[in-house]
């Protein structure tokens, strides 16, 4: 329903029939004949004033509005005095106006906003009826040439099945360099929202007024979270959110604004077009390393210069990619389409490169040090749009882990939020959160520290294991103060962890079922564990050999392993499987392929030429001493496998790369292990029960410790440690 308070006044001037200012609900109309404005020209005092109105009219009732007889020019005279106005779509008002001489005149009503100061959004927005759970706000925009952007909103029920699209965006600036410039996620751009003047972000600005440029678009009703929830009114707030999943659900579509275009858009947009209409073979020919050859050049054209692989490192760097909102947004929606600036193109190209790039050697390019280094900021995003797509099979496959398995994907994306680093998956998982008064949204009373507290406490509560410890990893890697050590700060959006989701490869516990007991009150957990050893030696980061920074700690590690391991395997073999968790290959093999020994091979020697300047020679002549040794029984493990493809170097490092955050550590009884960059020397690896790795304590008192993070200690992923270790004890994590 549309309500309607009409004052009309109908004036005279110079012998033709004005129609002024019209006010419908609390909106100004300005109406217009045909393509031309009618200037609000007043008489004083008006011939006629109109009343007795008809309060409410649905969308397919016509009003005649009856007015006394009033007096015009000689050349025209009004006998009937009726004006029509019919037709009440859309928020649209048709009018209709008859003269002696039976002449209609049509006239179409536009938004006229008047000049006002900014009014508070309680004047903008009506009530919704939080008793109906399914009323929301849809808008549509206008602009007419030399004004600004203005927009109607009107009340809707998702279950009438109204028809609109969403609008999926990032609040703040669309790239680093608006940012730089000084953009932001604070309102600066006016426009009009029922008539009242509001302040919104300058890239939801830039897509409005796209929106009103495009016939398609502009005839459209929307929903625009910013413009249709009333942002100052938390109730309302979590209510909406609660039904974010519905909104874009129900959408006819939804429209990824991924901000205006720059001078990379249309070489990127090109690039992906041509990758996505490419079969899967097609594209394991296209590498860094053979761009220039005939068939990469065959299958690319002209868009396959480095010039297009440039522009498509740049697009991938924009912000809408990790905003973490898309996740429930693009997931849900039925049909997704791309638009930047004035290029436009369907998601599901954007996704099927992302995939391409995150497993192919080209995630290195796209990565931190790698080639486009000038043009990639970090974390890299070129992996996103994938993670997106995983959600789909994640929550097919198990409804119970679900959200932790969104969380744990969604650890690179970003909220303005904290909390909407839980709450905007809620709607993804609907069916394992519904009801769950922990994980239900509070805006305002509720604070990040206890919304991530609930969430975990709710988690742990619905799985029969600790896969959720495996997620807190340690200082470094959190923002959110009053956290317990066993929770994670989602917040964080690096990379955590050893780069797999579900840890279901390892069973470090074996098959020794969890013990847990939560207390909520004291938020401490208590289970019950036995220790493996302590850190005696940690190393550079695996992120400082990414950037190509010296590593002596890793080279003295290397050289105090003993020969042979407790594996009975070679040093240099630990290495190369430690770093890469012992697991490669398209399916993910555990233990990894031996090939890869020889890709390590290629990949260390280079790394060690690199260093040679900057490393004491004796420590070096030591390793390459360790890599004499150790090539023939690798060499041998290769030849043993000589019918599969030899692996290239960029090939390890693209493993390699896929868990950056991560410090190789050797411990007391020298078990070379990673883990948490957060980890120090005389940290204590443990074995928890229902734990699929081993986790890394801290002391904080008696049989008291706090969570460093997860790690893999080679040898002992697969419940080995319980021949070696004593009794399970009970101990608490604070």
């Amino acid at each position: 329903y549309f309500p309607l308070s009409v004052q009309l006044r109908i004036n005279t001037w110079s012998g033709s029939v004005s129609l002024a200012s019209t006010r419908v609900g609390s909106g100004w109309l300005r109406l217009t004949h045909g393509d031309d404005f009618l200037q609000d020209r007043s008489c004083s005092p008006p011939r006629t004033t109109a009343s007795n109105v008809p309060g409410t009219l649905s969308s397919q009732d016509v009003a005649i509005l009856t007015y006394p007889k009033y007096s015009t020019s000689s050349s025209h005279h009004d006998s009937s005095g009726t004006v029509y106005y019919g037709n009440i779509k859309n928020r649209f008002v048709n009018a209709t106006m008859f003269t002696m001489e039976n002449q209609r005149r049509d006239f179409c009503a536009q938004p006229c906003p008047p000049s006002l100061p900014s009014l508070q959004p309680s004047a903008i927005y009506s009530e919704l009826d939080f008793n109906d759970h399914r009323e929301i706000r849809l808008m549509k925009i206008f602009r007419r040439q030399g004004e600004s952007i203005a927009c109607q909103l009107w009340t809707a029920n998702l279950d009438e099945k109204p028809q609109y699209c969403a609008v999926s965006y990032t609040w703040g600036p669309s790239t680093n360099e608006e940012a730089e410039r000084g953009v932001t996620n604070e309102p600066t751009h006016r426009i009009f929202c029922n008539s009242h003047a509001l302040l919104i972000t300058e890239n939801l600005y830039n897509f409005l007024v796209r929106a009103a440029e495009n016939p398609d678009l502009a005839s459209r009703s929307m929903w625009i979270d910013i413009l249709c929830i009333d942002q100052h009114n938390d109730s309302e707030r979590a209510e909406q959110v609660e039904l974010m999943a519905s909104i874009y659900e129900s959408a006819n579509f939804v429209l990824a604004w991924l901000g205006e275009e720059d001078n990379s858009t249309e070489r990127s947009f090109g690039l992906i077009k041509h990758l996505a209409s490419l079969s899967d073979d097609e594209l394991k020919s296209i590498t860094p390393g053979r761009l220039a050859c005939e068939n990469a050049l065959h299958l690319l054209g002209p868009c396959g210069g480095i010039s297009s692989w440039n522009s498509l490192a740049r697009f991938l760097q924009r912000n809408y990619f990790n905003r973490v909102w898309i996740i429930q947004e693009i997931t849900l929606a039925k049909v997704r389409l791309a638009i930047c600036g004035k290029h436009k193109i369907p998601w599901d190209y954007i996704v099927k490169v992302s995939k391409f790039l995150m497993i192919s050697s080209w995630t290195r390019c796209f990565s931190p040090g790698g080639v486009f280094a000038a043009v990639v900021s970090h974390p890299s995003k070129h992996a996103l749009p994938n993670l997106v797509e995983a959600n789909r099979r994640t929550i097919a496959k198990d409804e119970s882990k679900a959200l932790l398995y969104t969380l744990i994907r969604a650890r690179r994306f970003v909220a303005s939020d904290p909390r909407d680093k839980i709450y905007a998956l809620l709607g993804v998982i609907a069916k394992s959160t519904s009801g769950k008064n922990k994980l239900s949204p509070v805006y305002g009373k509720r604070s990040v520290a206890e919304t991530y507290t609930l969430a975990a406490i709710q988690i742990l509560k619905d799985s029969d294991d600790l896969l959720l410890l495996l997620q807190a990893e340690g200082d470094a890697f959190r923002t959110i103060d009053a956290l317990p050590s066993w929770v994670p700060d989602w917040s964080c959006s690096r990379t955590v962890g050893l780069g797999v989701t579900g840890y279901t490869r390892f069973s470090a516990s074996g098959n020794v079922p969890r013990s847990l007991c939560i207390d909520e009150k004291s938020k401490t957990l208590a289970v019950m564990g036995t220790k493996l050893d302590d850190i005696v030696m940690n190393s550079e980061s695996k992120q400082d050999l990414l950037l190509r920074k010296p590593f002596p700690r890793l080279l003295a590690m290397i050289c105090a392993l003993p020969l042979p391991y407790h594996t009975s395997q070679p040093p240099l073999e630990v290495l190369w499987r430690s770093l890469i968790t012992d697991t490669a290959g398209e399916e993910k093999a555990h233990p990894a392929p031996p090939a890869y020994g020889n890709a390590f091979l290629s990949w260390f020697h280079t790394r060690l030429d690199e260093i040679a300047q900057h490393v004491d020679k004796s420590l070096l002549s030591k390793v390459h001493k360790i890599l004499s040794q150790d090539v023939d029984s690798l060499g041998k493990i290769v030849l043993q496998d000589a019918h599969q493809d030899m692996t290239e170097a960029e090939e390890y490092e693209t493993l390699f790369s896929h868990s950056p955050n991560l410090r190789p550590f050797l411990t007391r009884n020298l078990f070379f292990g990673i883990g948490s960059e957060s980890l120090h020397e005389q940290d204590s690896i443990w074995i928890i029960a229902g734990s699929r790795i081993p986790l890394i304590l801290r002391a904080a008192g008696s049989r008291t410790y706090e969570i460093v993070g997860g790690s893999y200690v080679h040898g002992f992923m697969g419940g080995q440690a319980l021949k070696l270790c004593k009794p399970f004890e009970a101990i608490e994590l604070i």
